[in-house]
């Protein structure tokens, strides 16, 4: 991937004199130290060289890289490693070079240079193996800058998401060595993508990190028999969004639906007192390439490859609901009615307490109350992202970020906890909303026209092509112009 083109290069010289140790530096237009790069935003500036001696060269190279690496400690040892997934070269024609190639002592050379955030990465940023397309399609996807932040951005010291711009001069005498740094300077930018919201994750009963559904046994008092069971069932709620400056705050909120089968039809539903939200930051890192996304499973399949893989989980933002009042309506029991003890998905779950027996809502040797009650609660969640930085959810081949809201439902005097997962994006500014960007069209966008055209030109009468019968010279076949030339179109039958 290179530069954008249509800017011009040109070396300009002046002869001020600065100290010994300034050899190359990089300055960048419009800086300053929060300054945060976006999807499509220009990164331009100078490379300012000023040798304190005579510099022969003969390659000066101008770069874009983007590199993630983590550290994974096990067994006594610190295993680091790194992935360069993005590398833009910016051009720089023969003609920017002074002749000879000789940057004089005491002289200043400044080479301009441009590139463009990228939308995503090339396919081959990612070319180890993964179980389904949809990781490779998260793992080309640009990633947010970690660790290199003022801020906290709720990851810890083993990864390392950064951006650099990196100016390097180097010696080649002979065509076939590798190039020799005569001398080399990079300036870290921070990047911060603009994200979609994906399709909600299919969570099944195998994802031990979330829990869409659970029932608990209600009860009056220690000592007192079942009044019923409550079912609490959650779904994936809208993605945080977080600005393209972080300013501001994300704000979201979780319908919770609740079910009370009670133990005999005289049972009143109980009292929803509390609901209650915390998000919780996860980030994963492997010293090996992930196949799979480290969320979702339980966590067997890499056990069983031995790829040691870590996480680091905090919490930010909570958010606490008082129900005042809660209106529960009654509904017959159904027997096509899903069991209150399944799960999203249709399977059995084993979110019963320890004292529960058979099904929820009846005893072990009781029969089913032939009515149960339903009511919905909200539960809001606003986050402060100015001093806790809220990263949008990504996928690298070493690094993952996630996301989970755990959720506490109070009825009665229990407790019932949920975990569901939620996304956060990164929306695009009003400025990159009033001017998209006229660059190429995204691969879906070409796919899609091109499946247009396909379609389209089936419709369209075809012709079948032959040559005209004339006659020919004795002894010479007719040569390729010629037999072009006389081609006539016919249309099919």
């Amino acid at each position: 991937m290179s530069a954008a083109s249509g800017m011009s290069t040109a070396l300009t010289f002046s002869r001020p004199i600065l100290p010994k140790n300034t050899n190359i530096r990089i300055n960048l237009h419009d800086d300053y130290r929060a300054k945060i790069f976006n999807t499509g935003s220009p990164v331009s500036g100078d490379v300012v060289i000023t040798p304190w001696k005579d510099t022969r060269f003969d390659i000066v190279s101008i770069t874009l890289v983007g590199r993630a690496s983590s550290r994974v400690e096990a067994a006594q040892l610190s295993h680091y490693s790194s992935h360069a997934f993005l590398k833009m070269n910016m051009p720089i024609p023969e003609s920017a070079y002074p002749t000879p190639r000789l940057f004089e002592a005491g002289r200043t050379y400044t080479i301009p240079f441009h590139f463009v955030i990228p939308p995503q990465l090339t396919l081959g940023a990612c070319n180890h193996r993964k179980q389904s397309d949809f990781v490779h399609d998260q793992h080309v996807r640009l990633p947010p800058s970690m660790g290199c932040w003022d801020f906290d951005d709720l990851s810890p010291d083993m990864t390392r998401v950064e951006y650099l711009i990196k100016a390097r001069v180097a010696e080649q005498p002979d065509l076939n060595e590798r190039p020799v740094k005569v001398m080399e300077a990079d300036r870290r930018i921070n990047v911060l993508p603009t994200s979609v919201e994906d399709p909600p994750l299919n969570i099944t009963p195998q994802d031990r990190q979330y829990r869409l559904t659970k029932s608990k046994t209600i009860r009056r008092n220690i000592f007192s028999g079942k009044q019923g069971v409550v079912t609490a069932t959650a779904a994936q709620p809208a993605a945080l969004r977080v600005a393209s400056d972080f300013k501001g705050c994300a704000e979201t909120s979780v319908l919770v639906d609740l079910a009370f089968e009670p133990h005999s039809p005289e049972i009143a539903p109980p009292k929803v007192n509390r609901a209650s939200a915390k998000l919780q930051a996860t980030t994963w890192f492997s010293r090996t390439p992930m196949s799979v996304p480290p969320n979702m499973g339980d966590g067997r399949q890499l056990a069983l490859t031995g790829i040691p893989q870590l996480s680091y989980s905090m919490s930010i933002g909570s958010a606490s609901t008082e129900m005042n009042q809660t209106s529960w309506k009654m509904r017959p029991t159904s027997i096509t009615r899903r069991d209150s003890g399944y799960s999203s998905d249709g399977h059995p779950t084993d979110s019963l307490s320890d004292s529960d027996h058979g099904r929820p809502g009846s005893d072990s040797g009781g029969a089913k109350s032939p009515l149960y009650h339903e009511t919905s609660i909200r539960i809001p969640l606003k986050i402060e992202t100015s001093r806790k930085l809220l990263l949008p959810t990504f996928h690298t081949c070493l690094i993952s970020r996630t996301y989970a809201l755990q959720l506490t439902v109070t009825v009665a005097d229990t407790k019932v906890n949920l975990t569901v997962p939620v996304q956060v994006v990164v929306q695009p500014s009003a400025t990159q909303q009033l001017s998209p960007d006229p660059g190429l069209p995204s691969f879906d966008a070409a796919m899609e026209q091109r499946e247009e055209m396909n379609a389209d030109g089936h419709l369209q009468p075809r012709l079948l092509r032959q040559p005209d019968v004339c006659p020919q010279e004795r002894g010479r076949l007719p040569g390729y112009n010629e037999f072009s030339l006389r081609r006539r179109a016919i249309p099919a039958t």
